[in-house]
């Protein structure tokens, strides 16, 4: 199990899968991301949203979180981080010309 402070983390998750809109913690993230499997741009989890196009996280796949309150996530290991509150949210990712702000 690791904790997830304040920050932004790319994990590897190996736990048990979990829908998300009806995770516990969903409120302690602003955002999820996802490769989708075209490797082409992102697919994301946003607690705020009814449409979201990441549902689950499943084993043997890699998300970045943008934790906005620390939490216990059981299969999660933090692969890279900025942790803190001082996480820019326009931080741009870019991938195959997509560019994603969070």
């Amino acid at each position: 199990m690791a904790t997830l402070p304040v920050g932004l983390y790319l994990v590897g998750y190996t736990g048990s899968t979990v829908t998300l809109s009806s995770a516990s913690w969903k409120n302690n993230v602003a955002v999820i991301y996802k490769e989708n499997a075209g490797h082409t741009g992102w697919t994301s989890f946003l607690p705020s949203s009814g449409l979201n196009a990441l549902t689950q996280l499943v084993a043997g796949n890699h998300y970045l979180f943008k934790i906005t309150t620390s939490f216990d996530l059981p299969g999660a290991d933090i692969t890279h981080y900025q942790q803190g509150a001082g996480v820019p949210d326009g931080l741009v990712i870019m991938d195959n010309e997509q560019l994603v702000m969070i």
